[in-house]
C-alpha cells in the first residue's frame, strides 16, 4: 500500500475490513471525525514513516484497538513537538529514544508503568504509550520490502513479530538452496506470509522440505524453474522417489511442510496446476514410533556423572526430570517462575500457553540455587539459566545439549544394553511420566502434571517397563509356581 501524502489519516481509513461485522462496517460513516494528524509531525521523512506504521497496525488490530492507538499518539506527537524531533525516527537509537520518552512523560506526569496482573500475581509493565513508541521505532529501523528481495534474511531486519523458541534462537533463513530461479522468488513470497502466523521452527522445517524437492527437480526436471509448470505426473514421481530411494523412514511431515507451502502459492500467484497437486492420500498415516525412557539405574548414572562436571548444567538436567517439562521449558524458567508456597509456574514452548503444578521443596532449593548462581555471575537476571554470551536471554539448547554430549563421552556413560547415551532430554520427560502411572495416579492428574491438553498421549505411560512388571508381579507370581508344585505332586 503506497503512503498517503495527505494531513490527516482517518481510523476508518486505517482500519483492514477483513472478517468485520456489519455494524463495525457501518462505524465508517457514524464516526467519521477521529483521525491521526501528521500535520504536526516535524518533517515530512517522518510523516511518511509515521504513517506507513499506521497503515501496517491498521491491518493487523481489531477497530477499537485502532481508537486507542490515536490517544497515545496524540501524546507521542506533543513529545515530538516539545523534543523538535526532525529527519527520521530510522536515524534514531531505540534505546535513548525511549529513555528521553520516559523523562518527557515523567516531567508531565504521566506513569511511565504499572501493575497488572500476570500468572495469577502481579507484575510491573511499561504503559502502552511507551509501547506504542517502542513499536514505531523498531518499525522504522526495519525494511521487510528490501530484507525480503534477498536470498538471505536477517530476521532482525523484518517487521514481522516473528515467532521463536526462546532458547532456539534463528537470526537468518536461506533460500540460496531452492536452486531454481523463479521457484526461490515465488517461496520468499509465500514464507514472507506464512512467517506473520507461524512459529520459526515450522518456517525451517518448510524451508527444508523445500530445499529437498528441489533437488529432487534439478535432476529429474532441470527444465522447470518455476512451479507454475509443475504437474501432477512430476509430483507423483517426487512421491515414489522419497518411497523408495529416500533415506528416511518417512517424509510424511515433510510432505505436509511442502503441501502448506505450495497452497500459499497457488493462493499468491492463482496457478491452477497446484491445486490439490500434493492429495491427502499421499501424505498417508503417521508410522508410531518406540516409545522409550531411562531406567532408574540409567537415571542415576546420568545424574551422578552431570552434576559432578557442571553444576549449573547438572542443575538444568535434574529439574528437568523432576519436572517432567521439555527442555524448552526447563531452560526458559524465570525467577517468577515460582509463583506460591511450592508452586511453580511453566510456559510451555509448543503452544505459548501457561500452567501451574506444586513441586517438592528440593525442586524449589535447586532453582533458587540456580539463580543464586546465576546472579553471582552474571548480576540478577530475568532467566534462572541464561546465555554466556548475552545474559538477558536464556541458555541455548546448542550449549546444554553441547557439555551434555561432552560429559557423556569424557565418562563413556553407557545405557543398560551397554550402548553409549546420547542426549535424550525427552526421555527424561517421558521417565517422570512414566513413573506417575507406575505410581497409579489416574490419567487426567498425569496430564495436568506434564501440561498435555488431552488424555491421548497418557496412554504411552501405561506402556509398563518390562522390569517393573517382573518387579511388581513378583509375590504373585511365585504364589502362582506354589499351586503349581502342589499340583504337580499329585500327578
Amino acid at each position: 500500500m503506497e503512503t498517503p501524502m495527505c494531513e490527516q489519516i482517518a481510523i476508518a481509513d486505517l482500519w483492514c475490513y477483513q472478517n468485520a461485522t456489519d455494524e463495525e462496517r457501518n462505524w465508517k460513516y457514524i464516526s467519521p471525525t477521529y483521525k491521526f494528524d501528521l500535520s504536526k509531525i516535524g518533517s515530512l521523512k517522518m510523516r511518511e514513516e509515521v504513517s506507513s506504521f499506521l497503515i501496517y497496525r491498521g491491518q493487523k488490530l481489531k477497530l477499537k484497538s485502532i481508537r486507542v492507538e490515536l490517544l497515545h499518539y496524540n501524546r507521542w506527537v506533543r513529545y515530538a513537538q516539545d523534543n523538535i524531533l526532525n529527519g527520521s525516527l530510522s536515524e534514531r537509537d531505540i534505546d535513548q529514544e525511549i529513555r528521553e520518552y520516559k523523562k518527557w512523560m515523567i516531567a508531565h506526569g504521566y506513569k511511565i508503568a504499572h501493575e497488572k496482573k500476570r500468572r495469577n500475581r502481579v507484575a510491573i509493565e511499561e504503559v502502552e504509550e511507551i509501547r506504542f513508541y517502542r513499536r514505531l521505532l523498531q518499525f522504522c529501523h526495519r525494511d521487510d520490502g528490501e530484507e525480503t528481495q534477498k536470498d538471505i534474511w536477517n530476521l532482525d531486519n523484518l517487521t514481522t513479530e516473528i515467532y521463536q523458541n526462546p532458547i532456539k534462537q534463528t537470526k537468518t533463513i536461506s533460500f540460496k538452496a531452492i536452486l531454481q530461479d523463479g521457484m526461490r522468488e515465488e517461496t520468499k513470497n509465500a514464507i514472507a506470509l506464512l512467517i506473520k502466523s507461524q512459529k520459526m521452527g515450522t518456517i525451517q522445517a518448510e524451508l527444508t522440505a523445500l530445499k529437498r524437492f528441489s533437488d529432487f527437480m534439478r535432476q529429474n526436471y532441470a527444465q522447470v524453474s518455476s512451479f507454475a509448470e509443475l504437474d501432477r505426473e512430476m509430483m507423483e514421481a517426487y512421491l515414489i522417489y522419497l518411497n523408495t530411494e529416500g533415506k528416511r523412514k518417512s517424509y510424511r511431515t515433510d510432505l505436509e511442510h511442502l503441501k502448506t507451502v505450495i497452497e500459499m502459492i497457488y493462493r499468491i500467484y492463482n496457478y491452477w496446476n497446484l491445486n490439490n497437486i500434493i492429495l491427502s492420500s499421499d501424505i498417508g498415516k503417521a508410522i508410531k514410533t518406540l516409545f522409550r525412557d531411562y531406567s532408574n539405574d540409567e537415571i542415576m548414572r546420568l545424574n551422578s556423572a552431570i552434576i559432578k562436571a557442571d553444576v549449573q548444567i547438572g542443575r538444568a538436567w535434574v529439574l528437568q526430570g523432576l519436572l517432567g517439562t521439555r527442555i524448552t521449558e526447563t531452560l526458559s524458567l524465570r525467577r517468577d517462575s515460582i509463583i506460591g508456597d511450592n508452586k511453580l509456574y511453566i510456559v510451555q514452548s509448543k503452544s505459548g500457553k501457561g500452567y501451574s503444578k506444586y513441586v517438592s521443596n528440593d525442586v524449589v532449593n535447586i532453582i533458587y540455587k540456580a539463580a543464586e548462581y546465576t546472579t553471582a555471575k552474571y548480576g540478577k537476571r530475568e532467566y534462572i539459566f541464561v546465555a554466556e554470551r548475552n545474559p538477558d536471554m536464556p541458555m541455548p539448547y546448542g550449549t546444554f545439549y553441547g557439555r551434555v554430549q561432552k560429559i557423556i563421552e569424557e565418562n563413556d556413560l553407557r545405557d543398560d544394553s551397554g550402548r553409549r547415551f546420547t542426549v535424550g532430554t525427552h526421555l527424561l520427560r517421558h521417565s517422570y511420566g512414566r513413573r506417575l502411572a507406575e505410581l497409579g495416579y489416574d490419567d487426567t492428574i498425569i496430564a495436568a502434571l506434564l501440561g498435555h491438553s488431552s488424555l491421548q498421549s497418557v496412554q504411552n505411560y501405561r506402556k509398563l517397563r518390562e522390569d517393573y512388571l517382573a518387579k511388581e508381579t513378583m509375590s504373585i507370581r511365585a504364589e502362582k509356581d506354589e499351586i503349581l508344585r502342589e499340583l504337580l505332586k499329585r500327578w
